[in-house]
């Protein structure tokens, strides 16, 4: 659980660091292009692994060493995730496309969320994935719907609560006191 928080906290960060430069070196079809070609490149990555762990949880269905694979895996993809998150926002500096619309551009913390929604949705690919391993290796009969929405209601709350602290700082900046200097 507590390694989620610490994925939330670096999307975050990456996502705070960002400086959008001058000039973009995609135009907006390559970017979009690239976009999907990762986002088809992590789904197949997904499909294929935890298709392997599946067949493996199986053929030895008591093996132990399967629920600390499923754990490793869960976090290979999740640093993955957090990886092509960076990628999206560094090299394909789709912030800059988001906020040429009006309204990213007035409510800079509407396109955060979309950007953190983002993440949440490569999440969203790796549960969705990891549930038929998951199913087989702890023998539960939870459906796929409500593993994968367990886990995203986790993160909401994470959203949330920055949602508030980002809106809080902006109206802070529009009340009629002066800077400290």
């Amino acid at each position: 659980m507590f390694t989620n928080f610490i994925y939330f906290i670096i999307v975050i960060l990456i996502y705070t660091t960002y400086l959008p430069p001058e000039k973009t070196c995609l135009g907006g079809a390559e970017t979009i292009g690239a976009f999907v070609f990762n986002l088809f490149f992590f789904i197949a990555i997904n499909s294929h692994r935890y298709k392997a762990l599946t067949r493996k949880g199986l053929e030895q269905p008591d093996n132990t060493t399967l629920q600390h694979r499923y754990d490793l895996l869960f976090t290979q993809h999740a640093i993955l995730a957090i990886t092509l998150f960076a990628v999206n926002i560094y090299c394909l500096n789709l912030k800059i496309f988001l906020i040429q619309i009006p309204l990213f551009a007035q409510i800079p913390t509407l396109a955060a969320v979309c950007f953190l929604l983002l993440f949440i949705g490569h999440l969203a690919i790796i549960w969705w994935f990891a549930y038929q391993p998951y199913r087989v290796l702890f023998r539960t009969e939870l459906t796929r719907r409500a593993f994968v929405t367990s886990h995203i209601s986790f993160y909401i709350h994470f959203v949330i609560a920055w949602i508030l602290f980002s809106l809080a700082s902006v109206f802070i900046g529009y009340l009629p006191f002066e800077a400290p200097q």
